[in-house]
């Protein structure tokens, strides 16, 4: 066989197993590994568990067969690999850190874990630096994902309850179901749309990612992407999540002011008569004003509860309780008993940094943050770079992961967030790398 065809191959085959990698991403198609804590009635701790996803088996592959195309093609990985190279110290650092919290940990085990899972996270980075992979690829596959799950959501709004996809990773929830996330109104329940995610907030984070990749493409295929900015506006609205609201309406105010683009009147008239028309069609208007006007007393007093739990935390760990641990050790701090359903990290992932990792693990997170944000904003002002639309998306979601993290834990507790942020982190060094040529 041809070696030079053999190579073509292998970097062929490293690809679509990333390009898989991204598309079952946001289902939970996984096996349980180990787990540390179980309760009655089918509870377990998420937090203290630990699972394979297939998109592991498939981000792995990728890996071998990246590493066989360095090997056989005899390259150089300096001259595939291009990073910014303090973008990879403040990484590195951020990494570092969570290996180092195995050594005070309350629970080494469980910090072990975590910590592999940063380092796996962390390959995705390396591997999205430099161009080997077509970016756009990665965000059509992405959004292709997002759409189908959309419509999954849609149908467990019209349900009330799963729709019978477990094999595809969607959780067995219904309106009458303990422990699943819903909105009250009066006497009535009302499901919030999981699709096939752990909950309705982590929904709406990724279709937060999805309209914004969205708008970037707007301006090419405008027919094709705004209906797919309708389906994925109606997914959010289903998820019922004020965070992610908060973060969309704060992202747009944000990627308008940065490009400075003049949008017809035309646009928001008929984007609002839409939502109003989707709002009284779908029967949102109760429920809608006592989840964002009248307010969810339990979820404030359980939000409440637990940053208590993390102030309390932090006096007496500023090195924090190692990576993972915060569920581990919250009901010390607490008076009342928990539901095995209430055992969640605190949701502020500043708080959750530095209750796990410790006071110079938050220090380093900020810093990156910091920098990204700065380096990208010298981007737009560069003469140079005429793609100015893509720094400002990043910015921008950038600012929504801020936005969310002082509401919820994700980005740094769970699977899919945490593959969220390092995919962030990725595209973030292609564009200071000015690797974007296939977007």
């Amino acid at each position: 066989m041809n070696e030079g065809f053999l190579v073509g191959r292998l970097k062929t085959v490293s690809r679509i197993f990333f390009y898989a990698f991204v598309a079952v991403l946001p289902f939970q198609i996984k096996t349980l590994v180990f787990t540390q804590e179980f309760y009655g009635g089918g509870f377990f701790n998420p937090y203290l568990s630990h699972f394979l996803y297939l998109g592991d088996v498939f981000l792995m592959l990728s890996l071998l067969f990246f590493g066989l195309y360095l090997v056989f093609g005899k390259k150089k990985i300096r001259k595939i690999i291009e990073i910014d190279l303090r973008l990879l110290i403040i990484v590195g650092m951020f990494l570092v850190m969570y290996v180092f919290s195995i050594l005070g940990s309350v629970n080494k085990f469980n910090s072990l874990f975590y910590a592999l899972r940063f380092f796996e996270f962390f390959m995705i980075f390396l591997m999205m630096s430099g161009g080997f992979f077509n970016v756009r690829i990665i965000l059509y596959v992405f959004l292709g994902s997002l759409a189908a799950i959309t419509l999954i959501g849609m149908l467990q709004y019209v349900l009330q309850q799963s729709i019978g996809l477990k094999f595809l990773g969607e959780p067995v929830i219904s309106a009458d179901t303990l422990g699943v996330a819903k909105v009250s109104f009066f006497n009535r329940e009302v499901l919030r749309v999981y699709g096939t995610f752990p909950h309705p907030n982590v929904f709406g984070g990724f279709l937060v990612f999805g309209i914004f990749f969205t708008i970037y493409y707007w301006q090419k295929y405008r027919q094709l992407f705004t209906a797919l900015l309708i389906l994925f506006g109606i997914g959010i609205i289903l998820t019922f999540s004020r965070s992610a609201m908060l973060a969309l309406i704060a992202g747009i105010v944000v990627y308008y002011s940065l490009v400075k683009i003049k949008i017809s009147w035309k646009y928001f008239i008929f984007g609002a008569l839409f939502l109003i028309f989707l709002i009284f069609a779908l029967d949102l208007t109760p429920i809608l004003s006592q989840r964002f006007i009248i307010g969810d007393a339990n979820s404030i007093y359980e939000r409440g509860l637990f940053y208590e739990a993390g102030k309390q935390m932090f006096f007496d760990n500023l090195d924090g309780v190692g990576a993972g641990n915060f569920t581990r050790v919250m009901q010390g701090y607490l008076v009342d008993k928990l539901m095995p359903w209430q055992f969640q990290p605190v949701h502020n992932i500043f708080v959750l940094i530095v209750d796990e990792i410790g006071i110079w693990g938050l220090g380093v997170f900020v810093y990156l943050f910091i920098y990204l944000l700065n380096s990208l904003l010298k981007l737009l002002k560069d003469n140079e770079h005429t793609e100015k639309s893509f720094p400002a998306i990043l910015i921008t979601l950038g600012m929504t992961i801020l936005v969310i993290g002082m509401f919820d834990h994700y980005f740094i507790s769970l699977y899919q967030g945490q593959a969220l942020l390092w995919i962030f982190l990725g595209l973030v060094n292609v564009e200071l790398t000015r690797k974007n040529l296939f977007l």
